[in-house]
């Protein structure tokens, strides 16, 4: 059985030996799977932040929760946009 170092082939004095010559990460495809993984998240987050901002508007709504000096531009604009108040 041989030993790992002599299945290696010979190598020059001065020289180094890579078994591997090409980078692990090649920086292109770092930045597209960041740009893909924003993307997709971007896609599943946006609704579920909108579904969360009209629960909280609604419920804003609802409980008359705003400033007593704004109350009647508050309400023109929850009937506005079909929010009960």
């Amino acid at each position: 059985m041989q030993t790992p170092a002599q299945l290696l082939p010979p190598v020059e004095m001065g020289t180094t030996h890579t078994l591997r010559d090409t980078t692990v990460i090649d920086p292109r495809n770092v930045f597209a799977s960041v740009i893909v993984t924003a993307f997709g998240l971007g896609i599943l987050a946006g609704p579920v932040a909108g579904y969360f901002i009209d629960k909280a508007t609604a419920e804003q709504c609802r409980t008359h929760d705003w400033p007593k000096e704004a109350d009647q531009i508050h309400r023109d604009w929850c009937i506005g946009n079909g929010y009960q108040i």
